[in-house]
């Protein structure tokens, strides 16, 4: 059923529609007995004449409601009025995550707030067996204020006890439609494969499902891919997905890996409860908040070294490198000391860094005279679309005496994460020759 802003059921005064889902229509409704706002979710007419699929379904709401988790989305009542079925629950303002993952993923400070949060909320429901059966990101909702709330435990159950052979009159529906050749991709690219299978699911499905949307996150795609449902299905079962980092190289490794493990095929080779995944994911944003790559922590294998710039000539690509996805610009060199002698230092390390990238075969390195255009602007995303470049490598130079204190970045432009941060402290040698000023040269060695 319909609701238009002004109707009112029971005590809820409607004021707005909030959208609609596989357990009904949800809308934004005032309650006057505590004068606040409410998202009151009408139940499909199917479950409200279903007795038993209403009591499993009231059950269920008393299961979740018991939860009380900052990342799952609370619910007040489960009430009836003038014939319709309906629950209210807390009203989050913000936007679905659907709506916030752009082309290329989120900065990875996103990536882990939200990813973190994820696997906290379904840690919390699977120690009250309760499975969502339903995470994606448009059950997901993020907050003005940047809190991460799941949503629509509307297909939740609470263990797979007694109810393990019944199936819910939207899972019956859902299924119908899945098997239907040439429908149209609804939920489905979110689903574990014992879920397609109909096989009684446990919290693992769940995390099936949180690796996909971490997956997308990440990459700004989804691993598996169909034109049609029995396409899609057949990806799910059987196909192994490019690892995020081939998508997205400043992705840190063991993040990629953890991805892996969340999206195994078998259930005895995923990762086994949401709190594995949340310990991992806080172990991992640790090592990338202190700038050091998972892969340097004790006891996993030494970080490959990056090639250096060739003297002469030109290096080989690395294995499997894509020159799309390596197209970098050389940012003017920046000169924090007063005085011609620095800024024509910094100049004269913007040309011939721009040089020496360019050999590499694999680099399609932006041209000094496009990269001035820029001059002066933050290596961030802004200058990235600008140069239409992917990397940004900046840098400043400092001069004191005859020392020089020379700092350089790689940025992802579109992420604003750093790849590779560095220092460096040289001397300078003073020349002078008969008739000529005086002039310096960076002492390398």
């Amino acid at each position: 059923m319909t609701l238009a802003s002004g109707a009112c059921i029971g005590w809820y005064e409607i004021r707005g529609s909030l959208g609609a889902g596989g357990m009904g229509e949800v809308y934004r409704a005032h309650d006057p007995r505590l004068g606040r706002d409410v998202a009151l979710k009408i139940l499909p007419e199917s479950m409200a004449k279903d007795p038993e699929g209403l009591a499993r379904f009231t059950r269920e709401a008393r299961a979740v409601a018991a939860l009380n988790h900052p990342h799952i989305v609370t619910i007040f009542s489960t009430e009836e009025a003038d014939g319709v079925r309906f629950m209210t629950m807390e009203l989050i303002e913000g936007r679905t995550l659907d709506r916030m993952i752009p082309e290329g993923g989120v900065s990875l400070a996103q990536f882990f707030d939200v990813s973190m949060a994820l696997a906290d909320a379904l840690s919390a429901a699977h120690q009250k067996q309760i499975t969502h059966r339903d995470l994606k990101p448009a059950n997901v909702m993020v907050t003005d204020a940047g809190r991460v709330k799941v949503l629509d435990f509307g297909l939740a159950r609470g263990g797979e006890g007694a109810d393990s052979g019944a199936t819910s009159i939207e899972e019956q529906a859902t299924r119908h439609k899945l098997t239907q050749a040439g429908t149209i991709l609804g939920t489905m690219p979110y689903m574990s494969p014992e879920q397609i299978e109909a096989k009684v699911l446990d919290g693992r499905s769940d995390i099936f499902s949180l690796g996909i949307v971490m997956y997308e996150m990440a990459t700004g795609g989804r691993p598996f891919r169909g034109q049609t449902s029995p396409a899609l299905m057949s990806s799910i079962m059987r196909e192994h997905p490019k690892t995020a980092t081939e998508l997205r190289p400043d992705l840190p490794i063991d993040v990629s890996r953890l991805m892996g493990k969340c999206l195994e095929k078998n259930l005895r080779d995923r990762v086994q409860t949401a709190h594995e995944v949340l310990v991992e994911l806080k172990a991992l944003r640790r090592a990338w908040e202190s700038g050091a790559s998972a892969s340097e922590r004790p006891g996993a294998s030494a970080k490959p070294t990056p090639p250096a710039v060739p003297v002469g000539g030109a290096a080989p690509a690395p294995s499997g490198s894509r020159a799309s996805n390596f197209r970098i610009a050389v940012l003017p060199f920046v000169s924090r000391t007063t005085g011609g002698d620095a800024e024509a230092l910094a100049d004269g390390l913007t040309d011939d860094i721009t040089a020496g990238l360019a050999r590499f075969q694999y680099l399609r390195v932006v041209s000094r005279p496009d990269a001035e255009a820029v001059k002066g602007q933050a290596a961030d995303a802004r200058a990235g679309l600008a140069l239409g470049a992917r990397y940004l490598l900046d840098g400043t130079v400092r001069t004191s005496g005859t020392t020089v204190r020379i700092s350089a970045r790689l940025v992802v432009s579109q992420t604003g994460s750093h790849l590779w941060v560095e220092t460096f402290d040289r001397s300078l040698g003073w020349t002078k020759s008969a008739g000529q000023a005086e002039s310096c040269t960076l002492v390398t060695s």
